[in-house]
């Protein structure tokens, strides 16, 4: 037994397996192993792994040490710089109106039009926020800025071909808009964009194209731009400047004839190396092996030879990690039969020895950025002055916000201590925010316009007002009318109600009605829209329009949605503008969708909700609620947790990114109860 551990031994020497637990470990151990070569005189060594990611990282990992290493494998020009810049012009090319077409083309660093990079990203930058965010701006307000003018004269060799050109004109027009949209002010480097590896490379591909695309079919924008794509995916930027002279990062099939004083086999993981085999979608095994072609399997054999041959050399460091990005990961084959031929030779114990010669580079990995000692911080609960806590707009809320402020009190941080307004997306689609922002603007406008008693006559009048509000929400033509059904059961259903509330004494006094009224004690002041203000003769009844869920009685009068018991407050205080004081009878929510029978009629007070409480009970809870808010928000220690109560909580907040709220939700009792 001593004879062949003996053996084993010997056979190991210098062979070493590196397990770390993710991907960024195993690079900085490998980038480890590469600097510590360096402290040799003459010592050499070299990285070989198919894995392109891992190569990059483990240059960025010695970038700490200023060590520069260019990859043999290069990089595909798509995505470098330069390519990313010719993707974008023919992506304008075909939108030239597109907000995130154009947004991109600005961003890059290589867009000057003639202006310093600085000036240009700045004026852009205002312009974006300004006219782009949210649904697309009408193409006038685009034509108008002198931007995208400058933009699209400098892009007029692409922009003024026909739908219809061959690919040599495509690319001639692609050459001489780059060109110009990439021209500085000075321009003392007019050939700036093909100087570098990418460009090089890029131009010699326009070139070829220039020269033999007219004997391809001709194409429109779009066609030539994925002509484009799978050219730059399939062309590789080489470096040109010369190698480090003791470290490389190579391919396995590069690294064939290698002969160095250090090896590292990285990425030692299937599917990465050997990589995964993929037979094609038209031939089966037995398909390729009738017609004399190489099985798919064929790839593994060609793998493994070059992984022994590497494996044999004097000192090698074979690595893998034990998750990705993706997940778990599993060890390469030669990684898994390595180990297993060794612990049935020498057992678990010493199989673990004989291949962790090399275990301290991943212990180096792991201690070189850890601190001395670790400050456990508390869930995000920011506590500012109390007189930094309201500047945005004063000691004011609308009643709206109150159910933001008991749900998500973070939220509030951030729109009346930070003043953040969450930026829209460009090009923003039309969603449930404008869908509903246009019914509550139709119901405004039609009960302005129409008097009670409302009946089926009134029906055309109400459609038209939705079909406005839609079209001054930027909603198409054809969206709108697509709608129409929609709507026309959304009218009946609407009409009938207010029929209805009509003939039980409830008589329409004000619609979107403005209130406010300060808090006594307080110095606070309380304000709102009102959607539907109605009367009977034993006092208001106020209704809200929602085209989502709305809340529901116990909700109301548990007190987390206090929005409507607040709207009575304001009316008893004779806070309604041009309506006198008074007491409030009934609250409820009404439902606006018009889809099968959505349409519904929500009352959260007592006697008509079975679960709800008297209006009089409510207000008093809710203004209580507000009182002690205020009251504990006007005291240094209290923070502003974000959604801090799990069973009252929305799928995303504005402000959450900000807080982190994923992030800390993911610890095991990161959620409050």
């Amino acid at each position: 037994e001593g004879e062949g551990v003996d053996v084993f031994e010997t056979a190991l020497e210098g062979l070493s397996v590196i397990e770390a637990r993710t991907d960024a470990e195993e690079a900085l151990s490998i980038a480890l192993i590469m600097r510590e070569a360096l402290e040799t005189p003459g010592r050499t060594a070299a990285l070989v792994t198919p894995d392109q990611l891992l190569a990059q990282r483990v240059r960025a990992r010695l970038a700490r040490w200023k060590v520069d290493i260019s990859m043999s494998q290069g990089q595909p020009i798509e995505q470098t710089s330069l390519g990313v810049f010719l993707t974008a012009l023919l992506e304008l090319t075909c939108d030239p109106w597109g907000p995130v077409e154009l947004s991109l083309l600005f961003n890059h660093s290589d867009t000057r039009l003639g202006q310093s990079k600085q000036e240009l990203q700045e004026r852009w930058q205002t312009f974006e926020r300004e006219k782009l965010r949210g649904p697309r701006p009408d193409r006038e307000t685009l034509k108008n800025s002198d931007l995208i003018q400058s933009l699209h004269e400098a892009m007029a060799p692409l922009l003024k071909l026909e739908n219809d050109a061959t690919p040599d004109v495509w690319a001639s027009g692609l050459i001489a808009a780059a060109m110009a949209v990439a021209a500085t002010g000075d321009d003392t480097r007019p050939n700036r964009l093909w100087e570098t590896d990418a460009g090089r490379q890029a131009a010699q591909m326009l070139e070829s194209m220039v020269e033999y695309g007219a004997a391809l079919p001709a194409t429109d924008a779009k066609g030539f731009s994925q002509l484009l794509s799978a050219l730059l995916k399939g062309s590789v930027a080489r470096p040109s400047r010369s190698p480090h002279p003791r470290l490389q990062i190579l391919g396995p099939l590069e690294a064939r004839l290698l002969d160095v004083d250090i090896i590292i086999l990285g990425g030692l993981n299937e599917g990465t190396w050997p990589s995964a085999v993929n037979a094609g979608p038209f031939l089966s095994r037995q398909m390729r092996k009738q017609i004399k072609l190489s099985l798919p399997e064929r790839r593994y054999g060609l793998a493994a030879h070059d992984f022994a041959e590497l494996a044999a050399n004097s000192t090698v460091y074979l690595t893998r990690s034990q998750k990705d990005d993706t997940g778990p990961t599993v060890a390469s084959r030669w990684v898994w039969r390595l180990k297993t031929l060794l612990t049935g030779a020498v057992g678990e114990e010493s199989q673990r020895t004989l291949l962790g010669t090399g275990q301290h580079y991943l212990d180096w990995a792991r201690a070189m950025d850890k601190p001395e000692s670790l400050t456990f911080l508390e869930r995000p609960s920011p506590k500012p002055p109390v007189e930094h806590r309201w500047v945005r707009q004063g000691r004011r809320i609308s009643i709206t916000n109150v159910s933001k402020w008991i749900r998500d009190p973070y939220s509030l941080f951030g729109r009346e201590v930070l003043c953040l307004e969450p930026l829209d997306p460009l090009d923003a689609p039309l969603d449930a925010r404008h869908f509903g922002t246009a019914m509550h603007a139709a119901v405004e406008h039609y009960i302005k316009a129409v008097e009670a008693p409302h009946d089926a006559a009134n029906r055309d009048t109400l459609i038209e007002h939705f079909e406005k509000a839609l079209l001054d929400e930027k909603y198409a033509d054809e969206d709108v009318f697509k709608e129409r059904p929609r709507l026309e059961v959304l009218s009946d259903d609407l009409i009938g109600w207010f029929a209805d509330r009509h003939a039980e004494g409830f008589d329409i006094v004000g619609t979107e009605v403005k209130a406010k009224a300060d808090l006594s004690g307080l110095d606070f002041q309380l304000t709102g829209y009102l959607d539907l203000v109605e009367r009977s003769p034993t006092g208001y009844a106020f209704t809200d329009f929602k085209t989502g869920q709305p809340s529901t009685a116990k909700v109301v009068a548990a007190g987390f949605d206090p929005q409507l018991p607040l709207a009575a407050w304001l009316a008893g205080e004779g806070a309604l503008k041009g309506l006198p004081e008074g007491d409030t009878d009934q609250l409820g929510y009404v439902r606006l969708k018009g889809s099968g029978d959505s349409f519904e009629h929500l009352p959260v007070t007592a006697p008509e909700a079975r679960s709800g409480k008297p209006v009089s009970e409510l207000v008093d809870e809710a203004i209580s609620t507000l009182t002690a808010l205020i009251e504990a928000y006007d005291k240094p220690e209290t923070g502003y947790p974000s959604q801090p109560r799990a069973q009252h909580t929305f799928d995303y907040g504005d402000y959450d990114d900000l807080a982190r709220r994923s992030e800390w939700s993911s610890i095991v009792g990161g959620d409050d109860d």
